[in-house]
């Protein structure tokens, strides 16, 4: 099934190639580590669809540490007055109470609307095949129950709809520094924060 990008250009600029982005690091991630998770990667993007900062999320224990990690980062939405995020996760999909592949579920958010772009696909030697036949994309009603990502769209319903952030900019990057989380600011924003991957 064909993507029908233009529901998602409010979201941010090309979300085509944030899609494409999104597949290359997943590729990119199984050919060097093929034994690990693919770990969730959010971008933040300003009222013009511009990318403000992603982040990489930290080794998670289980799936309640992982739940606590995915509302860490998604504290960045408030803290850097972002419009609009776009996080991806990795998952199973299940057809008829079977898991038939994994699943890449790209969720394109704002403080209004929120979609759901599903991406099936499969392993084999280190090389990852996408199900193409199999993508989607469907619009999300918080109202209605999602089953294996009911969960998910709660945490992001609450931290889209905060109103002020409960932490500064450079205490939230401090925190991920500290606690093994990745950050990338696509701009300058002259900060001053802890970075404890260079503290001696």
């Amino acid at each position: 099934m064909s993507i029908d990008y233009e529901q998602l250009e409010t979201y941010c600029e090309d979300p085509r190639e944030e899609i494409a982005n999104l597949k290359s690091s997943v590729e990119n991630h199984f050919s060097l580590e093929p034994d690990q998770p693919y770990r969730a990667k959010v971008i933040f993007y300003n009222y013009f669809g511009k990318k403000l900062i992603g982040v990489s999320s930290r080794h998670c224990e289980d799936i309640h540490d992982y739940h606590k990690a995915l509302a860490e980062m998604m504290y960045a939405y408030s803290a850097f007055d972002a419009e609009s995020a776009v996080l991806a996760l990795d998952s199973n999909l299940i057809e008829h109470g079977k898991v038939v592949s994994s699943v890449i579920n790209v969720y394109f958010l704002d403080d209004d609307t929120a979609h759901i772009v599903r991406l099936p696909y499969n392993v084999d030697s280190n090389k990852v095949s996408w199900i193409e036949h199999k993508f989607s994309l469907s619009q999300i009603d918080i109202s209605q129950k999602h089953n294996d990502t009911q969960k998910v769209i709660e945490v992001l319903y609450v931290f889209t709809h905060l109103r002020g952030s409960p932490f500064s900019r450079s205490h939230l990057l401090s925190y991920y520094s500290a606690n093994g989380f990745n950050f990338k600011p696509f701009k300058k924003f002259n900060l001053s924060y802890i970075d404890f991957n260079n503290v001696s």
